[in-house]
Order: structure tokens, then sequence, then C-alpha cells
């Protein structure tokens, strides 16, 4: 005869989480975000040779990254997972970015 689970691992606590469904309104408001970050850069374009290109270059690398930070929580459930989860994600795209500047400052020289 077999035992519940319960009783056999009373450590495991069977969860049934209903699966999260944005609604068409939380898709339009995320649009309408990533859509005013884009207006801002191509603004921010637009100003490349009044403005320092250095300064340009970090603005758009910061909207780009808030973008797909934006689009890594909300499309990919990024948002609805566990925060191991989140955490592992955000570290592994901080090394990443500290990779690709490495690459670049490697590439063009030090300043």
């Amino acid at each position: 005869m077999t035992q519940p689970t319960q009783a056999r691992f009373p450590r495991i606590d069977e969860r049934h989480h209903e699966p999260h469904v944005p609604s068409q309104l939380e898709y339009v408001r995320i649009a309408a975000f990533l859509a005013v970050v884009t207006f801002i850069e191509v603004i921010l374009y637009y100003f490349y040779g009044s403005i320092s290109r250095v300064l340009i270059i970090v603005a758009l690398v910061a909207l780009a990254a808030i973008k797909f930070m934006t689009v890594a929580a909300f499309f990919m459930h990024l948002r609805f997972d566990g925060r191991l989860f989140v955490m592992m994600f955000t570290a592994c795209l901080f090394l990443a970015a500290a990779a690709f500047f490495v690459a670049i400052l490697t590439l063009n020289g030090m300043p």
C-alpha cells in the first residue's frame, strides 16, 4: 500500500499555481512604454552632432538595456518567476555587458 506523497515526503509542498495571463490592456501598456523609449532613442539620434558622442552612446545603451529588460520581464514571464531565476538572469546580463565593454575598450584603445 502506498502512502500519499505528503506522508512520504513531508517537506515537499505541492503547489498549484495558475499561469499568469496578462490582459490585453497590460500588453498595450507595455507596447506604449516601449514606443516611448524608442521615441527617446530616435530623439537622441537626431542630437548626435550637438551632444557629446560618449553621452549619446551611453544613453542609447542604457535605453536598449531598459527595453531588453522590459521585454524579458513580461514576454519571457521573468517577472513572475522565482527570485533566484531573476537574480541569475540579471547577473548574467551584467556579466555580458561588462564583457562587451571590455571588448569595446580593448578594440578601440583605452581612453
